[in-house]
């Protein structure tokens, strides 16, 4: 009986006693300030860093790697008028305003072809009377637009390239019309084209620069004499040399 007695009693502090600790277990944790959050006008250290090396990244295209990055890193590809002879090179004329130096060499000539885009796209606006295309021509009706030509001039231990896009002012729009015909446009471009082989022997495309003006009126003296007063002169959207070394 009173052991009875005994298992009565203790039962109660028992089982109160596992409540108590069941309770303990599931009392919610003790909440805990937030961290602070940042507003959309804020920006961490680290998120102005990348803003910053994001802007200050050079523009060009993942992936771009061609042989015109052959020479040195500094200056490569830019605009042939901004890219000074050697001091070592034989002695040229002065570059004046006019006057275009030979870009930095390359190892191939779709080098030197991508080379030239890249300087065509910095170039300054030309002035008229200079053999380059003015904004104003680039945009005159009765200027035919043939496109590009490669024309190389041999050397004693390479080969340059000179590039050009061109162009020709006809009379009037007469004429315009006439030579806008894709027939008589490759009239005109094969006749250029055997005039740059032409002087690609002479000073005007084997010197350290090229003066689009003296090139210009050469070349067209040699196109009046074959298609008439009909044509005007011979203008340069773009002209650009470069030497790949001989294999």
């Amino acid at each position: 009986m009173k052991k009875s007695l005994i298992v009565l009693v203790a039962l109660p502090a028992v089982f109160g006693a596992v409540g108590f600790g069941a309770g303990k277990m599931l009392e919610p944790a003790p909440v805990t300030a937030a961290a602070p959050v940042e507003t959309a006008g804020e920006t961490t250290d680290a998120a102005a860093t990348l803003e910053r090396m994001a802007t200050e990244a050079p523009a060009h295209a993942a992936g771009d790697h061609d042989d015109s990055h052959a020479g040195p890193k500094d200056g490569a590809g830019d605009d042939a008028r901004l890219i000074p002879a050697s001091a070592d090179a034989p002695a040229v004329k002065p570059a004046g305003p006019h006057l275009i130096q030979e870009g930095r060499p390359q190892r191939s000539a779709q080098g030197v072809t991508t080379a030239a885009r890249r300087a065509r796209d910095l170039q300054a606006p030309a002035e008229p009377g200079t053999g380059m295309m003015s904004r104003g021509q680039i945009r005159d009706s009765k200027v035919i637009k043939l496109g590009q030509m490669t024309v190389p001039v041999s050397g004693a231990g390479s080969v340059s390239y000179v590039i050009s896009e061109l162009g020709v002012e006809v009379r009037d729009l007469d004429a315009a019309a006439h030579y806008n015909v894709a027939e008589n446009a490759t009239r005109l471009r094969d006749a250029i084209l055997v005039s740059m082989h032409r002087i690609a022997g002479t000073t005007m495309l084997k010197g350290r620069t090229l003066d689009p003006k003296e090139i210009s009126d050469s070349l067209s003296a040699d196109l009046r004499e074959g298609f008439g007063d009909e044509v005007g002169e011979v203008l340069f959207l773009s002209l650009y040399k470069a030497d790949v070394p001989r294999s």
